[in-house]
């Protein structure tokens, strides 16, 4: 097992915990997706940086963030700046068991979302958001991350409609990969998630939608990280009927396939022996229109795994995972606009590179609720519970919890003060830590 010294797991701006739906998601009635990029890469799946196969993703990889703010612009096109600024107060920024190093990080967050309206007929938009972060004591540990996004999404006069997305990101962060795979150590790499979805709308009741995604993951180091480089390419059906004035069913079905592409530097895993695999999923559930007081999706699904190979380089057996998978997201509106409540539930197999047999089924469950009182005060809290369930001897049970206060300064500056607490228990040697962080941040929008 391969033992690695851990930096901070999250970045300022996150909340989330690994695998969770760090990429938030907002579905439009054009039935395409935003993603809000928060700077951890992290959505769980079947072997996949995609959870379980839903709209939110699979219509689009989506923008690297909404904008929370107004907009600028003549006509049609419009622009939406952002800028983040803030710090970090994190009390074991190594994650040891012992409780280690502490720091002070500061964050640069500029963020621009561009939008082309077509009318009726859909939108164009651009999006970037950077994070560059900067260690008060720890200097040699500064890192930056750029995230470039766009999407198209045309809708015709006779029902048909397309959705081309794209999302590029290239980053030095610490936090590691979906299988968390050099998690705390500065590793250069990019991603790079493109997505179709080509479907017919029939009289805003029955849509039948067509999906093709690739996904690409490539680390800088090919003498050291060569294990997690890898192509995958996925196609898929879906079919959603509307069931109620503002419920949709809908079933899905993703077949596809990730060959890691990268040899190790004395070619003793190669094409042979690499862990290379076929991938099945199925997924129904519900998801709401915008306008509803519940929006997201209720998402349960079942997953195959079938390695392409019989063993690994050590000969250990390659053995296929079947499971069921989630990737529910649901919130809920108590009074639209002062209290809201969210519901997070992802389910997911993570194999762990190309060198190896080793995979984990992880399973994720958070809750929290926002509340907005005297106007200028928004009051949040979550609490979560995670557990990586290995084919190995080992098992990871996290708990997490936080508790934030945002005051409206002015209608366009945002002042924000959060608490996150992280527990990991492991009977892995060296995996059990606590962390405390405390942020203040600064947003200004247009």
């Amino acid at each position: 097992m391969l033992t690695i010294k851990k930096l901070q797991l999250y970045s300022f701006t996150s909340h989330c915990a690994p695998k969770t739906s760090c990429y938030f998601f907002m579905q439009k009635k054009s039935y395409i997706s935003v993603l809000i990029a928060v700077v951890v890469w992290w959505t769980g799946g079947l072997g996949s940086n995609a959870a379980i196969f839903n709209s939110y993703q699979y219509l689009s990889p989506g923008m690297p963030f909404w904008p929370g703010g107004n907009s600028f612009g003549s006509g049609r096109l419009q622009f939406f700046p952002e800028l983040v600024v803030g710090g970090v107060y994190n009390d074991n920024i190594y994650l040891d068991e012992n409780d280690g190093e502490s720091d002070v990080i500061s964050h640069v967050i500029p963020r621009l979302m561009i939008d082309y309206s077509l009318e009726e007929r859909g939108h164009i938009k651009l999006g970037y958001a950077g994070d560059f972060a900067f260690y008060t004591d720890f200097s040699a540990n500064n890192w930056r991350r750029h995230d470039i996004g766009f999407e198209i999404d045309y809708n015709a006069p006779s029902g048909l409609f397309v959705d081309l997305g794209n999302n590029f990101v290239d980053t030095s962060d610490p936090f590691g990969s979906a299988d968390e795979y050099a998690l705390g150590q500065q590793k250069k790499r990019w991603y790079n998630l493109l997505a179709l979805g080509v479907g017919y709308n029939h009289a805003d009741r029955t849509k039948l939608i067509g999906y093709a995604e690739y996904n690409v993951q490539e680390y800088q180091d090919k003498q050291v990280d060569w294990s997690q480089n890898f192509d995958e390419i996925s196609f898929g059906l879906g079919l959603e009927k509307r069931l109620a004035r503002k419920t949709w069913g809908f079933i899905r079905y993703l077949h596809g396939k990730r060959d890691y592409n990268t040899a190790s530097p004395e070619n003793t895993v190669n094409e042979s022996n690499d862990a290379d695999y076929i991938f099945d999923r199925v997924a129904a559930g519900l998801t709401w229109d915008l306008t509803s007081r519940i929006t997201g999706e209720l998402n349960f699904g079942y997953g195959w795994l079938d390695y392409e190979n019989n063993s690994d380089v050590n000969e250990a057996p390659y053995k296929g995972k079947n499971t069921w998978l989630a990737a529910t997201r649901i919130d809920y509106a108590l009074k639209p606009g002062v209290t809201n409540m969210y519901l997070r539930l992802q389910r997911g197999v993570y194999p762990r590179g190309s060198f190896t047999s080793e995979l984990f089924t992880g399973t994720d469950l958070t809750a929290g609720l926002t509340h907005r009182f005297y106007t200028w005060y928004l009051v949040k809290a979550y609490a979560g519970v995670s557990h990586n369930d290995y084919n190995t001897a080992r098992d990871d049970e996290d708990f997490r919890a936080g508790l934030g206060l945002e005051y409206l300064l002015h209608r366009r500056w945002t002042l924000g003060i959060d608490y996150d607490y992280f527990r990991r228990n492991s009977n892995e040697p060296g995996e059990s830590w606590t962390n405390n962080r405390g942020m203040i941040m600064l947003t200004v929008r247009y």
